[in-house]
């Protein structure tokens, strides 16, 4: 028996991020029962698209767009979907879409797999301006290649029906967001002949294994009936356990997903779906009356008293009392009972599942009519679900300790790499045998099972809070001894629950400590830490958000170029003028691929503006001024957030893109600066970069913030929170230090490289400085100068920065042996504690840093999972790279710590 579902896909809109040329693009979407071994190699689809859903004034209204090329269409040879063909041609473009399409799919109701997978299929054909401009014929749909492929799991088939929302985004070479919903509920069951397998029992004479071809849906049920066509080869009462067991599989399933898509449909139209009528005989009792006080006026008058109607969706559409499908069976002695009871049970069996079906085939159809015209309200609800169903998937893996905020002084416990390790392969392990939070719809190459998923291990150190709180998203997880074990019983709010770890520091002294007296801390559970979710497995994913969330605003329009016409640059608007973000291909960039940029591409063209001869630090008190002579209410109009991203030591623009591109996808207004003044001479002093780096930083906020601008932020891997600091301290930024808002380390060795544990990458700091004359190595091995305070790394250690900004996020990892994790957190090495010369000089770079810093600070642990063995692995390379290549973590930071990019 295979359960027939139908699935819509609905392509909402689409963005341009940062996609590389111009041209025609489109998507095509399939569905299958599983990924193919060859995921480049999409085989036709298994789903049967059949049907386009279009509603006539949103058509009319996106047909009239001339960057729509080609209508939506289906595709019946490849069993395929396609969006309308639309004309890509400046950064920040919008392209409402509003294209839906609907799917039959079957499955097989006894397989225990709870996904089916969709494919999104990016394709691209070349149609830049000056094709546009000469009128040229555009290439047919044929014609296109795939230039990108994403999965997607569509999770929780088996309740019957979902709704879900994702935000694709494709690969980093085509960074672009597509909003995808998809709806999908089951609505009948068809028989198709199949072949089981029997095995008699142990302890029978024979034990012969029987490959069965079963005809009819009798044959599926009781299939050992087929090795005595003359008899009845089950007992009574394993005949009676069999219809339960089914009729709990089959009719179960199609009555919960009845009042699960009632509920939706309810919200959206309350006279759109009406309760289940259910056959009196599957009834167990008549459900009683609610209990309700009667009208005072009608006891009175003695009127009869008015129909009493329910009108809330879950006690209007709740599950229905059954009565045991096998109490029902009754056959009289003497009518060949044994021979009849099978084929009585097959024949009631399908009634019942066809007087159910009937009603989800006609509340289906009804729902679907109105997806066009409440398009807006349904994403915006699970646009909300997604999130609150994101922050608690992702949390789980996130554990969070707060310290008063004297404890910065102390140094990490000898063992924490260790316990940290531990806790986190503990945490994946539970998390695999436990049932955690799904996505309706989850990016298949981003959401990793969970024993690959990326764990944090946050500090945080606050002056309002003394003690330490050890907390943990963990749900059906029990902690006791350090140890992770899993509830028998995973309800969906214990699923939820909150467990919070408290240690208590013995600190008292704001000052650094003589010894180690770090706590480690110890786990204990508070009662009812319940946090409840917006969504429970009891009710629909859709239902609870449509009930909560208030009426969503109608579609954004499609955003246009200010000037009127088309800019042809493909990158974000706020990023138009990023220094050094040209073709991978012509940089030394980390082994990535060339995008395919041609000649006639003009995506990343954009002409720089001739600089005046004004110095640049006159030239940064003159806009501070300005700012301040500004209007109040002009300035907050125009006020926006610059996000400023540095790379690293032999790095480019394009090393930071990524990043970047994760964070306009929740802030599109911010204004980004992919910093590109260092490439090529990252090999020399710091300050020099510093100052090149305040110099670019003063330019974009001439040229795109003539009217002031907010917040300040910065985003700096490996060497770039180096050169960060450098710039900060440079005459040119003065103006602007009272609007640094967050600053955000990834790795950066702020305190060099002394206590480096590892021998390989210091033999080659030693090579490379011999070599190259790399005065930059020189500088962070504090060997540019014979007295250690007179290094530059110390020297910088003095200078103020830091303490201006109100957020500062200082992310290491323990798998990371490029840059040291003490260094990276700036905090206290062991070793500086004992050592009298050299720890000297540490300490003070640490106490440098730390003491100006009155506002909460947060230290991190990222634990990073590579099943490859390679010497980038092996030498501790790959921990550091993954810092800018680990989609995962990346949404991780950007949607836990949003707030401090707002």
């Amino acid at each position: 028996m295979n359960g027939i579902f139908e699935v819509v896909v609905h392509f909402s809109k689409f963005k341009n991020i940062d996609l590389f040329r111009q041209g025609l693009y489109c998507i095509r979407a399939t569905l299958h029962s599983q990924k193919p071994d060859d995921e480049k190699r999409l085989p036709v689809g298994e789903g049967m698209p059949y049907y386009l859903l279009t509603e006539k004034k949103v058509h009319q209204r996106i047909s009239q767009n001339k960057k729509i090329v080609y209508p939506s269409k289906i595709s019946d040879s490849l069993r395929a979907f396609y969006s309308k063909t639309f004309r890509v041609q400046y950064v920040d473009q919008e392209v409402e879409l509003e294209d839906a399409c609907l799917f039959r799919f079957e499955r097989s109701a006894k397989q225990h797999a709870d996904t089916c997978h969709l494919a999104l299929e990016l394709l691209f054909a070349e149609y830049n301006s000056t094709d546009y401009a000469m009128r040229k014929e555009y290439p047919p749909q044929d014609d296109f290649e795939m230039v990108s492929l994403k999965w997607f799991t569509i999770n929780k088939f088996h309740t019957g029906q979902g709704s879900g929302f994702y935000p694709s985004t494709f690969d980093d070479s085509h960074f672009c967001l597509l909003d995808v919903m998809i709806h999908f509920m089951l609505i009948d069951y068809q028989f198709r002949q199949t072949t089981v397998t029997w095995k008699p029992p142990p302890g029978s004479q024979k034990q012969q294994v029987y490959e069965l071809t079963c005809k009819t849906f009798e044959n599926s049920l009781f299939p050992k009936n087929m090795l005595r066509p003359n008899g009845n080869a089950y007992t009574e009462r394993e005949v009676r356990s069999i219809a339960d067991k089914n009729h709990l599989n089959y009719v179960t399933r199609l009555i919960s997903a009845y009042n699960s898509l009632a509920r939706v449909a309810h919200t959206l139209e309350p006279s759109a779906a009406t309760p289940l009528e259910i056959p009196k005989a599957m009834l167990r009792d008549k459900p009683p009356p609610p209990r309700t006080t009667p009208p005072a006026e009608a006891k009175k008058l003695g009127k009869p008293l008015p129909e009493i109607k329910i009108t809330d969706p879950k006690k209007r559409f709740a599950f229905p009392p059954l009565s045991r499908f096998s109490r029902r069976i009754t056959i009289k002695e003497g009518e060949e009972k044994d021979k009849k009871i099978c084929a009585l049970v097959t024949l009631m069996l399908t009634k019942d599942i066809k007087a159910i079906a009937e009603q989800n085939f006609q509340l289906w159809n009804t729902f679907i009519r109105m997806i066009p015209s409440r398009a807006a309200i349904i994403r915006e609800s699970l646009h909300q679900e997604y999130l609150t169903l994101l922050h608690e998937r992702i949390t789980c893996f996130v554990f969070r300790e707060k310290f008063a905020h004297k404890d910065r002084w102390r140094c990490a416990p000898k063992d924490l790499f260790n316990q940290h390790a531990r806790q986190a392969s503990q945490v994946r392990r539970a998390w695999g045998q436990a049932e955690m939070a799904k996505l309706v719809l989850e990016d298949a190459t981003i959401f990793a099972e969970p024993e690959d998923h990326v764990v944090l291990f946050e500090e945080s150190y606050d002056q309002s809070n003394p003690t330490t709180e050890y907390k943990s998203r963990i749900s059906t997880l029990k902690i006791s001894n350090n140890h992770f074990s899993t509830s028998p019983k995973g309800s969906a709010q214990s699923r939820r629950q909150n467990r919070d770890y408290t240690a208590h520091s013995s600190a008292k002294a704001d000052s650094i400590p003589s010894s180690v007296s770090r706590p480690n801390p110890s786990f204990s559970s508070p009662p009812n830490s319940t946090t409840k979710s917006l969504l429970t497995s009891a009710e629909p994913p859709l239902t609870s958000t449509l009930l909560s969330t208030p009426s969503a605003s109608p579609p954004s329009s499609i955003r246009k170029n200010p000037s009127g016409s088309p800019r042809q640059d493909s990158r974000p608007r706020s990023a138009a003028i990023s220094r050094g973000q040209g073709s991978p291909a012509s940089k030394e960039t980390r082994n990535k691929k060339d995008g395919g940029r041609g000649e006639d591409d003009k995506m990343n063209g954009a002409n720089r503006r001739r600089r005046g001869s004004m110095k640049m630090s006159e030239l940064a008190k003159a806009v501070a001024a300005a700012q301040a002579d500004e209007d109040e209410d002009e300035v907050g109009e125009e006020a926006k957030h610059i996000i400023v991203f540095v790379h690293g030591y032999q790095g480019n623009s394009w090393d930071m893109r990524l990043f970047k591109n994760h964070l306009a996808l929740i802030f599109p207004d911010h204004l980004f600066l992919l910093s590109g003044s260092n490439e090529g001479h990252t090999e020399g002093d710091i300050a020099d970069m510093g100052q090149r780096l305040a110099v670019e930083i003063v330019e974009f906020i001439v040229e795109n913030c003539p009217l002031g601008f907010s917040k300040l932020s910065f985003v700096a891997h490996s060497l770039g929170g180096l050169i960060t600091r450098a710039a900060l301290a440079r005459k040119e930024m003065e103006p602007y230090l009272s609007q640094l808002h967050t600053f955000m380390s990834l790795a950066s060795p702020h305190c060099g490289y002394m206590y480096s544990k590892n021998t390989v990458l210091d033999t080659g700091i030693w090579v490379l400085k011999k070599w190259s004359k790399s005065l930059c190595l020189t500088q962070l091995s504090m060997t540019d100068h014979p007295n250690h305070e007179d290094c530059f790394v110390f020297k910088l250690s003095q200078k103020k920065g830091l303490e201006y900004f109100k957020h500062c996020l200082l992310l290491a990892s323990h798998q990371d042996f490029y840059a040291p994790f003490h260094s990276s957190r700036i905090e206290l090495h062991h070793d500086a504690l004992r050592n009298q010369k050299n720890g000297k000089v540490f300490t003070s770079m640490v106490q440098n840093l730390l003491k100006p810093l009155k506002r909460p600070i947060k230290r991190y642990n990222v634990s990073f999972v590579n099943k490859k063995t390679n010497l980038d692995s092996i030498i501790g390379r790959t921990a550091h790279i993954l810092f800018l290549d680990n989609h995962l973590y990346m949404v991780m930071i950007c949607h836990i710590y949003r707030h401090l990019f707002d």
